[in-house]
């Protein structure tokens, strides 16, 4: 969405402050909104994601790649493994690309 800066191409805090800034003192809003999901990457749900991805990519391997990167087991300090049923890998570079695709569809196309 053109007025959605969150994890987009070419997009940062800044411009968004400045975005907000001209069209506040020039043009107006209806409305604005600021979110901060607390628990996002934790909470992502797998399966609404890989529905989502479906729509777009039509490539079976990297579908099958991105499912086994969401559900990666996780090795705790006491050496326990889990195997997430939700959420994205912190810190993973796949990570802020995944939001943003979730948030395009939960999100940008709501507003």
């Amino acid at each position: 969405m053109r007025n959605s800066y969150g994890y987009r191409p070419n997009k940062s805090a800044h411009q968004a402050i400045h975005s907000l800034t001209l069209n506040l003192q020039f043009k107006g809003y209806g409305y604005i909104v600021e979110a901060d999901i607390k628990g996002f990457f934790d909470n992502l749900d797998h399966d609404c994601l890989m529905e989502m991805l479906n729509q777009s990519i039509d490539d079976e391997a990297i579908l099958s790649l991105i499912s086994q990167w969401l559900k990666a087991r996780i090795k705790s300090p006491y050496g326990v493994f889990t195997k997430p049923t939700s959420g994205s890998p912190q810190g993973g570079i796949i990570s802020p690309v995944l939001a943003n695709i979730y948030l395009h569809y939960t999100l940008d196309l709501w507003f």
